[in-house]
């Protein structure tokens, strides 16, 4: 997914001119400055990443990089574990091992079998309300229970 800017204009609303050739009065559209503004990226949180690296190896960060890359617009991943392992050409041992640590440092949510939630405090791709109502939504998903260790 290639990082873009997309231009936009808003209408400030209908202004009337004379034409000097002519002596008419017309009407014109009256539209304010163009203005580059973001579109079609990803906003990381780096602290949230850096813990989650710090946890894992490289073909764990492969598992991990197409999570990212595969997410929708709300966060979510749907796909199996088999899946992730086949397009990622890493083992289904590893593929588990890298959800359970996502899931044990907050990272990642289950919603069901094979659909996944990123936590949108570590990735989103949007503006800040629609990220408000993930985050709402992901806080609502049952988290992981730390295994106590007798």
């Amino acid at each position: 997914m290639s990082n873009t800017t997309k231009n936009t204009q808003s209408i400030l609303g209908y202004q009337e001119y004379i034409n000097a050739t002519t002596g008419e009065v017309e009407r014109f559209q009256v539209l304010n400055k163009e203005e580059k503004s973001d579109f079609n990226f990803h906003k990381v949180w780096i602290k949230m990443i850096c813990s989650l690296m710090e946890h894992l190896g490289s073909s764990k960060n492969t598992v991990v990089s197409y999570i990212f890359q595969n997410i929708n617009a709300q966060n979510i991943l749907i796909a199996s574990i088999s899946k992730i392992a086949k397009d990622t050409f890493v083992s289904v041992r590893t593929v588990k091992e890298t959800l359970r640590i996502m899931k044990e440092i907050d990272c990642l949510r289950m919603v069901t079998n094979a659909v996944y939630q990123v936590n949108p405090n570590l990735l989103f791709r949007g503006k800040s309300i629609p990220r408000i109502i993930q985050l709402n939504k992901y806080h609502k998903l049952p988290k992981l229970e730390k295994k106590k260790v007798a």
